[in-house]
């Protein structure tokens, strides 16, 4: 799946531009070298999993990964504030600030966020996507909702990230605890209202 926006996010279409296939990679790299990418990732389990899947799967296709492991403040220092030239890729998590595409897209692929903390990690640059945004950002949320979706079609088209996985949570509540929901968005229950029954 190569849309960007969350699930249950008005401007979401589902759509896979670049199906899952080793043999088309492995015949759009023929006759081109690749030298060893460097994937900067924070120091966690969680993300070194995610890195070795990413440095297995391109071993497939002859991609040499460099999987190079730093501390939490490093990663973000090298990926928010640093030019990126000292690493080809990198994983990160985002999770929208609020239900709109706008949270999805902007933060992630607006030039404006490039550098100086932003979180357009990829360095990922189009004009034409700026003006979209912008344009998106100025309407009504049911206005915008087919901008979003070809903002967000457009900016696939160029594959500036790579999405690995869209989690989902879980959570559980005993019968004697009242007041527990879980909110549509952010989808984390409400613990201000929590509470046990009497």
């Amino acid at each position: 799946m190569t849309t960007y926006i969350t699930p249950g996010i008005s401007g979401r279409q589902e759509y896979n531009l670049y199906p899952e296939s080793t043999a088309k990679a492995q015949e759009l790299l023929k006759g081109k070298a690749v030298g060893q990418l460097v994937l900067l990732v924070s120091n966690d389990e969680g993300t070194l999993a995610l890195a070795q899947a990413v440095q297995q799967a391109l071993q497939k296709v002859n991609i040499s990964v460099k999987i190079n492991p730093v501390e939490s403040e490093t990663w973000i220092e090298k990926t928010t504030q640093s030019d990126g030239s000292d690493y080809d890729l990198t994983i990160a998590s985002w999770n929208p600030d609020y239900p709109s595409a706008n949270a999805n897209l902007q933060p992630l692929f607006a030039s404006s966020e490039i550098g100086s903390g932003g979180f357009n990690l990829g360095r990922y640059h189009n004009a034409e996507v700026d003006r979209m945004l912008a344009e998106a950002a100025a309407l009504p949320m049911d206005e915008a909702k087919d901008k979003w979706a070809n903002i967000d079609r457009l900016i696939a088209q160029d594959v500036p990230v790579v999405p690995l996985v869209f989690r989902r949570n879980a959570f559980l509540h005993g019968t004697g605890v009242s007041g527990f929901f879980v909110n549509p968005f952010p989808a984390y229950p409400n613990y201000l209202v929590v509470g046990v029954q009497k």
